[in-house]
């Protein structure tokens, strides 16, 4: 059946139940209706009655002030692109929807190289992906979207569909920020970045089912202790090795030859959460449909912070930093070093202390503990162990160079 749709005119009757687009109702003097169309956007000084005219005008050559801002709740079908200029959408305090449901399609898309779409003050309801920066095919090659950014500051955002923002590995140099938001993405991942450049998240929330953040190239920087990212759903069998793997992870780190290579991962405050039996943060190396370790050697994982659902492992803190078990069964990290570790008789470290006491209290005999950084402790060895200074020294020593210890 069709429908009536009225965004204007004079009307015997009241035409309310037909009036769209949040057309304005007058009565007027005579008795009858007028229907006035609302504006949508406004740029300047200037309003607009569509998007279209609106998008066109803040990109134009010559405009000083490039902000779009709305002026009443907006639902389309249509991607925003970004156009060939930098600019921001000021939603306003407004809502916009989005409706198509395609899997490669966003409500907000890049379409040019060396640009920056900014969304602020509103909610966004997409039936698909909230923000997309891909790359192109051409009859000449591949085109490349690279020094391009999304980002996204006080806004309420839920995509509906398999992904809430996401790159293209072809990219460099993009950038996707969340500041002061949500994302909401109940039925897919939150964000898959595979090209150069930098994710940052700051003071905002991200709420997914099968894997909150994954970087497989560039930078991720996380911070602010209002931030939180938490998986509800289980970990997805990936079939092939292209694409996002949807590992259960809040924070995953994928090394995978042939992207662009990974920056540093920088976590210093929020709170990370997976469902029971899934890594808060996770971090390993994806190669021909296969899972293997990760060699953080050069550091480019690092925890300073946070609050995880499940251990932080050692190679993950930053320099300075070691793992935590907090009191209410979540695990964290802190500013210290370990002093002391306790290592068996084929020469491996079992554990490792803050302090030369906690090492001694808990080593067995036959066991030895060695000595990792000068220290200045007043310990008994009551027990059948050994102790090796390990270079270092405690207590400052003595005259003959031994240790001051009972």
């Amino acid at each position: 059946k069709a429908t009536i749709g009225i965004t204007g005119g004079t009307f015997k009757e009241d035409p309310t139940k037909y009036v769209v687009e949040d057309s304005t109702i007058t009565k007027n003097e005579d008795g009858t209706f007028g229907v006035a169309k609302a504006y949508l956007a406004k740029v300047g000084e200037t309003s607009y009655y569509t998007m279209d005219e609106a998008f066109h005008a803040v990109v134009a050559d010559g405009v000083t002030d490039r902000t779009v801002v709305l002026l009443r709740n907006y639902t389309t079908g249509k991607i925003q692109n970004s156009g060939s200029k930098s600019w921001m959408l000021d939603l306003n305090g407004y809502t916009w929807t989005y409706t198509r449901t395609d899997a490669d399609s966003a409500a907000f898309e890049i379409n040019y190289a060396n640009v920056t779409l900014t969304v602020k003050n509103g909610k966004v309801v997409s039936a698909s992906m909230l923000g997309l920066i891909p790359s192109a095919s051409s009859m000449t090659g591949t085109i490349t979207y690279d020094n391009a950014g999304l980002v996204f500051e006080k806004v309420e955002a839920t995509a509906n569909g398999h992904s809430g923002i996401e790159t293209n590995g072809n990219n460099t140099d993009d950038v996707v920020t969340l500041k002061d938001s949500t994302l909401n993405v109940p039925n897919g991942y939150g964000i898959y970045f595979a090209s150069s450049g930098k994710v940052t998240i700051e003071n905002s929330i991200i709420t997914a089912k099968t894997m909150g953040v994954q970087v497989c190239s560039g930078s991720l920087n996380i911070s602010g202790d209002t931030s939180k990212i938490e998986v509800t759903g289980d970990a997805v069998a990936k079939t092939e090795n292209d694409g996002a793997i949807e590992d259960g992870a809040a924070v995953s780190v994928v090394n995978r030859p042939g992207y662009k290579g990974l920056g540093t991962i920088a976590i210093s405050g929020g709170t990370f959460k997976a469902k029971d039996g899934n890594a808060a943060i996770k971090a390993y190396t994806w190669e021909n449909k296969t899972e293997s370790a990760f060699d953080n050697a050069n550091g480019t994982v690092a925890v300073r912070g946070g609050t995880f659902s499940t251990a932080v492992e050692e190679k993950y803190c930053a320099e300075g930093f070691i793992p935590t078990k907090n009191d209410d069964n979540t695990y964290g990290v802190k500013q210290g070093a370990y002093v002391a570790a306790i290592v068996d008789s084929a020469g491996t470290v079992t554990a490792k202390y803050e302090t030369l006491s906690a090492a001694i209290e808990s080593a067995t005999a036959g066991e030895t503990v060695t000595l990792f950084a000068d220290t200045k402790e007043n310990v008994t060895i009551a027990k059948d162990i050994t102790f090796d200074l390990n270079g270092k020294t405690l207590n400052g020593g003595t005259e003959k160079g031994k240790p001051a210890l009972t």
